[in-house]
């Protein structure tokens, strides 16, 4: 992350309430000098007669959504509008590449079936857009809701490459604001995991599981298990020269739930996290961190190992 250009942040609006949250969110927390904002919205392609001006009608829809997004902000010196025609999912993705956007920020898809236009493409954003996603919050702010400093930030890590951008990413935040970090790595649930061929766990979501395959006793793989969470949370804290880490924790449980209970604990403004992990269990923080963003009452921040910063 260069600190001599702005951060460049993209946040797609597609009019529905929690699309203004997340922009509500970003004007509270990340809106400062170091920061550009675009506030894009998509025009779903369709077909137009060319006698009933349906581009003209939308177009002018999208205006209004902007400028409403666009005052949220205090300040308007560092704020741009764009409108573009297109599939929602492809265009902002597109549209984040085009632009090296470092931030990509999606409204929280609620609990309804009144999902909006990003609600219905929020899993082809995640899995296709180079650049790191944030989604949230799923709740409306109060008006009283101030930014927090530092911004405390919940990094959850297995020790993958895509968890490692993810440090990387939030220690380049780190350099322009003050944020407190508590680092968390989820062992699983090696008790549950004993009597089972791990084969058969490599679509649990499990960050770790011993290899009870071989001659090695339970108590030695347990230990193995806890030495590699203490080598992960010792790696990690040497990626964040720049925030200030009040805790970190090797947890036993279901990453998901483990990960929200500790957002909860920890009083996190943010989860961050990366999209997908490598390791001889496959992916895991692809279903993971898709889970984490429907389910935590904060806003998630998912770094892909497509790229970002």
């Amino acid at each position: 992350m260069d600190v001599s250009t702005p951060l460049k942040i993209l946040c797609a609006i597609d009019g529905s309430p929690h699309a203004l949250e997340a922009v509500k969110w970003v004007a509270h927390h990340l809106d400062d000098d170091h920061t550009a904002i675009t506030l894009l919205h998509v025009i779903r392609m369709t077909v137009d007669d060319g006698i009933h001006n349906r581009y003209g009608a939308f177009e002018e829809k999208a205006h209004i959504l902007l400028a409403e997004a666009a005052s949220l902000f205090p300040r308007q010196d560092n704020v741009a509008r764009d409108i573009v025609i297109g599939i929602p999912g492809r265009a902002i993705v597109q549209y984040a590449r085009d632009h090296h956007a470092d931030l990509l920020v999606l409204g929280h898809t609620g609990h309804s079936s009144r999902l909006g236009v990003l609600g219905s493409t929020l899993y082809g954003v995640l899995h296709a857009t180079p650049a790191p996603l944030l989604v949230g919050p799923p709740h409306v702010l109060q008006e009283t809701e101030t930014a927090t400093a530092p911004l405390r930030v919940l990094l959850a890590t297995d020790g993958s490459s895509a968890a490692t951008m993810a440090a990387h990413w939030l220690d380049g935040w780190a350099a322009f604001r003050p944020v407190t970090v508590g680092i968390l790595n989820v062992l699983g649930d090696v008790a549950e995991m004993l009597p089972v061929n791990p084969l058969f766990r490599s679509y649990s979501g499990f960050y770790w599981t011993p290899n009870v395959m071989s001659d090695m006793s339970w108590d030695i793989s347990i230990k193995e298990a806890e030495a590699q969470a203490q080598d992960i949370l010792a790696s990690t804290r040497k990626l964040l020269p720049h925030c200030t880490i009040e805790g970190a924790w090797a947890r036993t449980g279901l990453p998901v739930e483990e990960i929200l209970a500790q957002a909860q604990e920890f009083r996190a403004d943010l989860i961050v996290m990366g999209r997908r992990g490598h390791s001889a269990l496959g992916t895991l923080l692809g279903s993971v961190s898709f889970a984490v963003m429907h389910q935590a009452p904060v806003p998630v921040v998912v770094v892909g190992s497509m790229g970002g910063i």
